[in-house]
């Protein structure tokens, strides 16, 4: 309950007033998009064409689960959220590969952990 509580999703959901993830490279987009921890899920969009997010869509807590760790913070059973939660786009394949794993994923990582994470939820889609 004192620990502090990060998502990270690879399904490529992001705020609707944020840039959208790049769908023409079949490559991928090796970017993320930070969430704050306070979004309202009816502001969030996702742009992916490598899994069938139907239903996600229609409740994005299965990809993004705010609301599920919204009702455990109130309930005291998990501590709180970092400011931003993370979600990057699965599916990257080279060059986009190396430059997710040398630059964007060490960039947030670094942000999380100025952000004294405590634990990280791996969300895949």
């Amino acid at each position: 309950e004192d620990c502090k509580i990060v998502l990270i999703t690879a399904g490529g959901i992001y705020l609707k007033s944020d840039k959208e993830f790049d769908l023409s490279d079949p490559n991928g987009d090796s970017t993320f998009r930070r969430i704050p921890h306070d979004a309202n899920l009816k502001d969030l969009i996702i742009t992916h064409k490598y899994y069938d997010h139907y239903d996600a869509d229609r409740d994005p807590n299965l990809i993004l689960p705010i609301d599920v760790l919204s009702e455990l913070q109130y309930e005291g059973t998990v501590g709180p959220s970092c400011e931003n939660h993370y979600s990057f786009m699965g599916h990257i394949q080279e060059p986009h590969l190396t430059t997710l794993i040398q630059k964007n994923s060490v960039q947030a990582a670094r942000e999380i952990r100025l952000q004294k994470v405590d634990i990280a939820l791996l969300v895949p889609a």
